[in-house]
């Protein structure tokens, strides 16, 4: 994420030794446009884990209804937070979909209450925001390239109507947001929420997947 700097007034200089003129504010405001339409950041994944169906599947009649607890942190210099509500939201939102798109569970809630099996979610982003090189490419306006990083890490432990642990599982996948001019071209394949979203998206299903392999689910 890029911190803007205070400008320094210059406004002055654009209006003419501090005289109105309605040319020159025309023009700081077409400049602005200019290079705000040239900015361009797109992120990309790693790989670490295959990309998963999101077409919805029908739930399995007989299968066994699961209750689904998400947790979630960021690192970022070493320090640990507790993720934004905001945040949360989204991450909770990927996850529910993950296991109603599974196609193994008859019912999928987020109320343990009755529910054959527990799933507990702990998402962890352990971000690398490299803020001087994002520096440099905001004050060279984009034309230095910079990357983030991101590492997503979920690890989900199964356990049965009484509390036992069947099972935990855990998975990571990093993300890299490039930030430079020419990344404009990628943004609209490669928009920076959307992949992070895909990411956890695929994180849970494999979770899920290696859950299922062992025959735990």
């Amino acid at each position: 994420m890029i911190r803007r700097g205070e400008d320094y007034d210059c406004l002055s200089h654009w209006l003419g030794g501090g005289e109105v003129s309605f040319r020159n504010i025309a023009l700081l405001f077409i400049s602005v446009g200019m290079v705000s339409l040239l900015v361009g950041c797109a992120s990309f994944r790693e790989g670490n884990v295959p990309r998963a169906r999101s077409a919805s599947q029908s739930a399995v009649a007989e299968g066994k209804t699961i209750s689904v607890e998400v947790y979630g942190a960021a690192i970022l210099n070493g320090k640990i937070y507790q993720a934004h509500p905001k945040t949360m939201k989204t991450w909770r939102r990927q996850t529910i979909k993950a296991y109603e798109d599974s196609g193994i569970f008859s019912v999928v809630r987020e109320d343990a209450d009755g529910a054959d099996l527990e799933a507990e979610v702990m998402i962890v982003d352990k971000a690398d925001p490299n803020t001087f090189f994002a520096f440099i490419t905001g004050l060279t306006l984009y034309v230095i390239p910079s990357k983030a990083t991101d590492e997503f890490t979920v690890q989900t432990t199964i356990r049965d109507r009484g509390g036992n642990t069947l099972g935990t599982f855990e998975r990571s996948e990093t993300v890299s947001l490039w930030q430079q001019l020419l990344m404009i071209l990628a943004m609209p394949f490669n928009w920076p929420s959307s992949v992070a979203k895909e990411a956890l998206y695929d994180l849970n299903r494999a979770t899920i997947n290696d859950a299922q392999g062992e025959g735990i689910l």
